[in-house]
């Protein structure tokens, strides 16, 4: 099925602007709603549904404002399809998240990896640009047995292809091997810190960048 998803970060189900997502599908011409996401432990301010992205029968939704490693140090939530039905399976964090880190305004899947951007995020000074890949296939089994891969600015090496300016990693995108993140002048695609943080025993393959 065709599948739509589109967050409604205001939303107060939970709280307010504790945010929601909604799936929508395709049947011939007509478009239905076939559920409304929820985080699980959504609470005001969570702003749930700020980011949004599907791939097959995975949807990631950011909450930026979560505040589970401090105030707005955000999360993101994985929500796989299971028939009709979608369930929460993983809530995902930052090894090293901290207050103000955003971490969820920018989410992107693409078959076993998941993107996650944090663009106040302090590690090379004050809100510098920092991008998160996860494995999604084990994302989905467990959170003790996701491995990250912490990206940041660390020799950039610039796309032959750049996208549209934005914001420092307000967008992440991801396509096997080379993985896109937001700047304010350009794009690039860079290799992961060597100094990454790593949870449990499974693995991220190498990212080489764009050629």
């Amino acid at each position: 099925k065709i599948t739509i998803v589109v967050g409604a970060r205001w939303n107060d189900d939970n709280g307010g602007d504790s945010g929601s997502a909604h799936v929508f599908v395709r049947s011939g011409e007509e478009w239905s709603q076939q559920y409304k996401l929820l985080a699980p432990d959504g609470a005001a301010g969570d702003r749930f549904g700020e980011s949004v992205t599907t791939s097959q029968d995975t949807i990631v939704v950011g909450a930026p404002g979560d505040d589970d490693n401090g105030g707005s140090s955000g999360s993101a939530h994985v929500f796989v399809r299971n028939g009709e039905e979608w369930s929460h399976q993983v809530k995902l964090l930052a090894p090293d998240g901290a207050a103000n880190d955003r971490f969820g305004e920018s989410v992107a899947v693409n078959e076993n990896i998941i993107v996650v951007g944090a663009p106040w995020d302090d590690d090379n000074g004050e809100d510098t640009v920092t991008s998160t890949p996860l494995n999604c296939h084990q994302a989905v089994q467990s959170q003790a047995g996701i491995r990250t891969l912490k990206m940041t600015d660390h020799a950039p090496k610039p796309c032959t292809n750049p996208l549209p300016a934005l914001e420092p990693s307000t967008s992440t995108a991801t396509s096997k091997s080379c993985l896109r993140r937001g700047f304010e002048s350009q794009k690039m695609a860079a290799q992961p810190d060597l100094a990454s943080q790593a949870v449990g025993n499974n693995h991220v393959t190498t990212w080489v960048t764009s050629e």
